[in-house]
């Protein structure tokens, strides 16, 4: 079926497009785009009919397709060069073949038209077309825009006459996952806010109709050169052949036999110098004068001449000389060798030899105003100079592909989410401290270059007379650090300090967000999430979705679907990632959560009931919708959980509610066999150290009933995780040491009161209580024989304060090693 077609006005050649189907990815496009974002919300034409446009470089027709009669419809205007507020026919998503038609007898012979674009692989995609008679009539090649909306100029050249005409059409690539214009331009502003200049993409496809503005690099420099440096090097041309002038006025002196011109003047001081017998040596004062070029508008179109130049060179240099050489074009890469070829020869023209350095302007110029060829070449200087905007324009500028930004832009997501959460702003006092993040750029927008970028946040302390939930929150996450990872690596020859590594194959998940506790167990804990630019829609049968995937939709209307093999993805990253400072001590899991981040949209209500978000509760896999929501753009702080309730809930609930280990992974399901890195056995054992007032010694034994005091407030116990399962008791003061053992079954929670009932002298509240197993300790220590196994001074500075820890931190051989391993 035909997609587009445009006509020339003299039928010298048609560019037609066809696709398989459009109507799949028009549903899909229509319940994408933001209908508040429609500036003629009372047009008789509905959106999505006025959404894109098109245009061409000569007089043409244009046809589009027609989704109600499934036709192709000519266009109301008629012999335009640009088509305003037209339906979109051009989906990212779809695959189309592109040909070009050219009049019988139109090209000269023996010549080869061409298609001209920066990609190689587009240019190599056409193919030429012959007749029966091996006549060349056309060019056709199937072209794919997957991932990269935009604009596409289809820019081709042919010979008639004798001469080389090059011409062009553009339309406009949509995506039928997201709104294009509002989302996807939502997307380029936070990520290059975050930073600057990582979207921007040389050999790209499509392109970005941008505004001239504040961003400048080289990306957005060459992309600008491209476009106005044709009718830059042809006003040089024509300064130098008609260049500007200023009349010269100089004084010399001459000999009387040397004057030439007399003046009155003159002939006044000839007379005064004869009759003083003075002639013979006296010179006369000549005023000269004469045309000359070195002018301050010549300097300074030689300034920009220079400028231009050194510039072409340094990121030619580059383009021609990265890893991505091999994707430009011969065309292209010939086309720039050309321009600076031209530009060097123009800068060593011999009529810049005689013009001086450009200085500046003092005041404004009329040749630089108003003056054939200074005019133009003043304004593509400023244009060259100004740079672009990020929002909607002339200036046509590549980018990165959006699947890469969409990754990009989920990672900048997470980290504000993460700022709000802790009330981190770039205000905060002592910001710099709370917030590590390395200066640079991590992609470089010549090459296919990548690396890991790390944001690191440690818990802000709130202020002593603070009593909020926040700040209560931040007091039990005293010491914590989170750590957020963008390409991060996992793999089998190399661990980082805790010993994460895989057993098999690399493993790069998009984002790594790590938790180290500092509650006494010393352990890292990560959660996995990928960023896929891919959604599973409810209104055609997918490859990827299931059959209780459609069950599901025919329940709940509404909400889209992140792709089945996304969420697979994630737990195979749990199955591949251990804990174990060895390489091969396979026998801890590490990753607690696996999720996926996609352009998902639906109404909170529905969406909770998707099997993806239960399942982030139950099992910890699972996905999250987010797209950018929020319409307070430019006031991201505050803002950030409208573009995903459900992400932003999940990450203050791991990052602020559970304040202790063993809270994160207590509804995690790891691989039978294995279990999540928790100190209870072995040398690892879980021991509580306890002092135990000399009075009070006897009734704890007769009640197998050892307590400890709760809370914020001095000489309380501070849980750890796996403190549920802490089997002994390290029982002491200045007259006994004896070691206990515990029921295991945890603390429980008692009153004073009922301590008070049996004799214990408890004036809080309520109390932490563990159970004896048995009055009789397991070792007790008298006179001399304290000294087998030691109670470490390092272990607690507060002697009589209560504490976890474990058998290797706690205990020291000292005279008998047989009884610390017989232990």
């Amino acid at each position: 079926m035909e997609a587009l077609r445009f006509e020339h006005q003299d039928g010298d050649y048609q560019v037609i497009v066809r696709s398989e189907d459009l109507s799949y990815a028009w549903e899909r496009f229509k319940d994408r785009i933001d209908y508040d974002n429609d500036s003629k919300p009372n047009s008789a034409m509905p959106y999505e009919e006025r959404y894109c446009k098109y245009s061409s470089k000569d007089i043409c027709k244009l046809y589009l397709y027609d989704y109600q009669t499934s036709k192709l419809k000519e266009t109301p205007e008629d012999g335009q060069q640009v088509w305003g507020e037209q339906r979109p026919v051009m989906f990212e998503t779809c695959e189309y073949n592109i040909a070009i038609r050219f009049k019988p007898g139109l090209l000269d012979k023996k010549s080869t038209p061409k298609v001209l674009h920066v990609r190689k692989d587009i240019e190599t995609a056409f193919f030429l077309d012959k007749d029966y008679n091996g006549n060349v009539v056309g060019l056709s090649g199937n072209v794919s825009f997957l991932n990269e909306p935009g604009v596409f100029k289809l820019e081709f050249e042919y010979q008639h006459a004798g001469k080389t005409k090059r011409t062009w059409v553009t339309f406009e690539v949509v995506s039928p996952k997201l709104d294009t214009k509002h989302d996807y331009k939502s997307l380029l502003n936070d990520v290059n806010e975050e930073y600057n200049d990582i979207i921007f993409r040389y050999l790209a496809t499509t392109y970005q109709q941008l505004t001239r503005g504040r961003v400048k690099n080289d990306i957005v420099w060459m992309n600008i050169f491209e476009d106005i440096i044709d009718d830059y090097l042809k006003n040089i041309e024509l300064i130098l052949r008609r260049p500007h002038q200023n009349v010269r006025t100089y004084t010399t002196y001459a000999k009387v036999e040397k004057v030439k011109k007399w003046t009155p003047a003159l002939e006044d001081e000839y007379a005064e110098k004869l009759q003083a017998k003075q002639l013979d040596n006296h010179w006369f004062e000549l005023k000269e004068s004469d045309n000359t070029v070195n002018t301050r508008e010549n300097r300074f179109v030689k300034h920009t001449l220079v400028h231009i130049g050194r510039r072409l060179t340094k990121i030619l240099n580059e383009v021609l000389t990265n890893n991505r050489n091999d994707d430009l074009s011969d065309d292209h890469r010939n086309r720039l060798l050309n321009y600076k070829e031209r530009i060097h020869k123009l800068e060593h023209n011999p009529f810049f030899r005689t013009i001086g350095k450009f200085e500046g302007m003092s005041q404004d110029s009329m040749v630089l105003q108003s003056r054939a060829g200074y005019q133009q070449v003043y304004k593509d200087w400023i244009k060259l100079r100004r740079g672009i905007d990020l929002y909607n324009g002339a200036s046509n500028i590549g980018t990165l592909q959006i699947w890469e930004i969409y990754e990009l832009w989920c990672f900048i997501k997470m980290k504000r989410m993460v700022k709000q959460l802790l009330h981190i702003e770039k205000e905060y006092p002592g910001y710099e401290k709370l917030v590590s993040e390395p200066v640079g750029s991590l992609l470089n927008p010549f090459s296919n270059s990548k690396m890991e970028h790390v944001v690191t946040f440690n818990y802000p302390t709130p202020n002593e007379n603070d009593t909020s939930e926040w700040a209560e929150q931040m007091r039990m996450h005293a010491g914590d650090v989170i750590t957020l990872h963008y390409q991060h690596t996992f793999n089998r020859r190399n661990a980082d300090t805790f010993g994460v590594h895989t057993a098999t194959t690399e493993q790069r998940p998009d984002i790594v967000l790590n938790i180290t506790k500092e509650d006494g167990s010393k352990i890292l804990l990560t959660y996995l999430y990928d960023a896929k630019y891919r959604v599973i829609n409810d209104k055609r049968l997918d490859k990827d979705i299931e059959k209780e995937d459609m069950e599901e939709m025919q329940e709940l209307h509404g909400g889209d679907y992140p792709p089945s093999d996304a969420i697979n993805q994630m737990h195979r990253y749990r199955d591949a990632i251990y804990y174990g400072l060895g390489l091969k001590d396979h026998t801890s899991k590490e990753v607690i959560g696996g999720y996926i981040l996609f352009p998902g949209r639906g109404d909170n209500e529905t969406i909770a009931k998707r099997y993806y978000s239960n399942s982030v509760t139950s099992v910890n896999i699972g996905a999250f919708p987010l797209l950018p929501k929020s319409k307070s753009r430019k006031e991201h702080y505050g803002h950030e959980d409208e573009d995903s309730p459900q992400l932003y809930e999940h990450l203050k609930d791991i990052l602020l509610e559970k304040s202790l280990g063993y809270e994160h992974v207590e509804n995690s399901i790891p691989q039978r066999g294995l279990v999540y890195k928790l100190p209870l056995e072995g040398k690892n054992a879980v021991i509580l150290v306890g002092y135990c007032k000399p009075e009070q010694w006897k009734l704890v034994l007769k009640n197998k009933l050892y307590y400890t005091r709760a809370g914020f407030e001095s000489g309380s116990l501070r849980l750890i995780p796996g403190f549920e399962s802490c089997k002994f008791l390290v029982m002491h003061n200045q007259q006994d040491k004896a070691i206990f053992k515990l029921t295991g079954q945890g603390a429980r929670i008692v009153s004073g009161e009922d301590l008070q009932k049996k004799g214990f002298s408890a004036s809080k509240d309520y109390y932490l209580a563990f159970d004896l197993e048995s009055n009789n300790p397991e070792i007790s220590f008298e006179g001399k024989a304290g000294e087998i196994l030691q109670l470490k001074k390092s272990a607690n500075p507060y002697k009589k304060e209560p504490y976890f820890t474990t058998l290797e931190q706690l205990l020291e051989a000292a005279n008998n090693k047989e009884s610390t391993d017989s232990f």
